[in-house]
């Protein structure tokens, strides 16, 4: 398990801090904009062996900015977009039946429901693996990262104007 150090408490922020190692004070919010930071799946697509070989999936369809998919050239599947890179037609199917079986919604105040929601992405990542580790092209050639900016914001938080959740006092490190 990794935690973020920028201190803040909303996802664009930690999931750079995430991809490319350090936080970045110029990021304020959630928007929609392209990521100044090179995240090591674009270093590791600028490497001769790996050109080409560097995808990201995701459910938050702010992704594609996050990895800046137009300057670093990755394939970025975000926003619950169909996965469109099969060269078989029942494999392509197969694979968005399976993606539309994940849980598509945050649990407000259900832990049940939030417990479940992580145990069916569980499965669906064990899946996909199990499959690229039946396929030669992929087989002992492929890493998955999987990685969730977990702030489950409830009652104890609180949001402000710049899209960045505060702790409230004495709450995650809040102050008294």
């Amino acid at each position: 398990m990794a935690r973020v150090t920028n201190g803040r408490y909303f996802s664009y922020l930690g999931y750079n801090e995430i991809l490319s190692g350090f936080t970045d004070d110029e990021i304020s919010s959630n928007a929609k904009r392209p990521n100044c930071n090179i995240t090591v799946l674009e270093w590791l697509n600028q490497k001769p062996s790996y050109q080409g070989r560097v995808a990201a999936f995701g459910s938050w369809e702010v992704f594609p900015f996050i990895i800046n998919q137009e300057r670093s050239g990755i394939y970025v599947n975000a926003g619950w977009q169909e996965l469109e890179f099969f060269a078989d037609a029942s494999e392509k199917q197969q694979w968005n039946l399976l993606a539309e079986e994940l849980p598509r919604y945050w649990p407000d105040g259900r832990y049940d429901l939030y417990l479940d929601a992580a145990y069916r992405s569980d499965q669906y990542i064990k899946q996909l693996w199990e499959a690229c580790q039946q396929l030669d092209e992929y087989r002992d050639k492929t890493s998955q990262i999987a990685a969730m900016v977990a702030a489950l914001l409830g009652e104890d938080f609180d949001a402000t104007d710049d899209g960045v959740a505060q702790p409230l006092p004495g709450v995650f490190g809040g102050g008294e």
